[in-house]
């Protein structure tokens, strides 16, 4: 089973695709990537205005 998941927040959009045997794992994974990706975002943008 393959899953798409797409998020945004502000300005910034990431679609992340996971497949795996188990629809909820699949699903669950897919979100957890592309909440990380979201908030890596956040965290490089934090980090360029502190230097």
């Amino acid at each position: 089973m393959t899953v798409e998941v797409t998020m945004s927040r502000d300005d910034r959009t990431v679609t992340v695709a996971r497949s795996e045997a188990d629809i909820t794992r699949a699903s669950v994974e897919a979100m957890v990537d592309a909440l990380d990706r979201l908030l890596e975002s956040d965290r490089q943008a934090l980090a360029m205005a502190d230097d």
